[in-house]
Formats: structure tokens, C-alpha cells, sequence
């Protein structure tokens, strides 16, 4: 099993069926404390279900598609999924990459991770042959709206999501496109 390691401390090991509820820990903690603000109920049904073994499985079996955990000294401390070959209407690249999912525990940031992996993610893509990357971030987070600009990203386009839960004025998003 690949176990790619980015420095001495920060790897990326992959996710598997077996792995569902490792997945589903940790992200309903980590995206319920992180993003909590967005929703009226914390962002727990939306965790839930996003990282439930059924979506899980379903990602998991998507063609071109990476899904891996960020581990920090030996520990599960985020997650990375990317999705190869993925575009958007209105995208004119003929080779786009999405960004799909990145998330980072609070314990972790602030030790240059993120910029670490934003670097393996151009690189990969690159040599990958990939054009463009773009991503989707919420538009009420502005401090990651700038920490993605600083890395290189564009806003391309804005949506509106319709989820349950979700408080009117977080349901905005943001897509971001960076050329390779």
C-alpha cells in the first residue's frame, strides 16, 4: 500500500473501505468543531453524511480519483481527496484536477502544512499532466479564500448551495481556479 511521505513528519497514507469508520470519526470532530459556524446544527448532519461508509464507498470507487489520510507524526490529522480529470461548465481547460476535499485538524495548524500539501497538489498535477486546478470554498471563509489566492487560485465563479442545515448567509461558495 502506498505511503507517500511529503517530510520527515508529514505523510499521506490511502483511505480504504476499511478505513469507514476511522473516516467518519474523525471528520465528524474535525469538521464540527472547524466549520461549525456554517450550519445551524454544527455541521453534524452534514459530516454525517458526507463521510458516512456509504458515501465513503461511493468516493472510493470513483475512477481517477486519490483519497488519502494526512497523517502528522504517525497520526490521522486530515484528509486529502482529489478528483483527476474533473471540470466544471465554464471551465475552459481541456485537462482540469479538482481540489475536492482538504481538511486539517486544529492540532496541525499553523505548522505549514497546508502550504506543504498545496505544493504536492500543483506538482502532482503537473506532472500529471493536468492544466488547471480549481476547488470550491465557502464565501463567508475569507481567511481561506486568501490562503488559496496566496497559493496561486482565482475566483472563477460563484454558487449557491441547498443543503440542510446550512444558515442562509454561509450557503455561498466560491470557485477557484489556479492554471498550472
Amino acid at each position: 500500500m502506498r505511503h507517500l511521505h511529503l517530510t520527515n513528519e508529514v505523510s499521506l497514507s490511502p483511505i480504504t473501505p476499511n478505513d469507514a469508520s476511522v473516516v467518519l470519526d474523525l471528520m465528524v470532530k474535525l469538521y464540527t468543531s472547524a466549520y461549525d459556524y456554517l450550519w445551524t446544527d454544527s455541521g453534524y448532519h452534514y459530516a454525517k453524511t458526507t463521510f458516512s461508509r456509504d458515501a465513503l464507498m461511493k468516493d472510493l470507487v470513483s475512477s481517477n480519483t486519490s483519497y488519502d489520510f494526512i497523517d502528522v507524526d504517525g497520526v490521522h490529522q486530515g484528509m486529502l481527496r482529489m478528483c483527476w480529470n474533473q471540470s466544471f461548465a465554464g471551465l475552459n481547460s481541456l485537462k482540469p484536477a479538482k481540489l475536492h476535499r482538504i481538511y486539517l485538524t486544529k492540532a496541525v495548524r499553523g505548522r505549514q502544512i497546508g502550504p506543504l500539501l498545496m505544493d504536492y497538489i500543483s506538482e502532482t498535477a503537473r506532472s500529471g499532466g493536468n492544466t488547471c486546478l480549481w476547488l470550491e470554498a465557502m464565501t463567508v471563509s475569507t481567511k481561506v479564500i486568501q490562503f488559496y489566492e496566496h497559493h496561486g487560485y482565482q475566483i472563477h465563479s460563484h454558487i449557491q448551495l441547498d443543503l440542510p442545515y446550512i444558515k442562509p448567509e454561509s450557503a455561498g461558495m466560491v470557485r477557484m481556479v489556479k492554471e498550472l
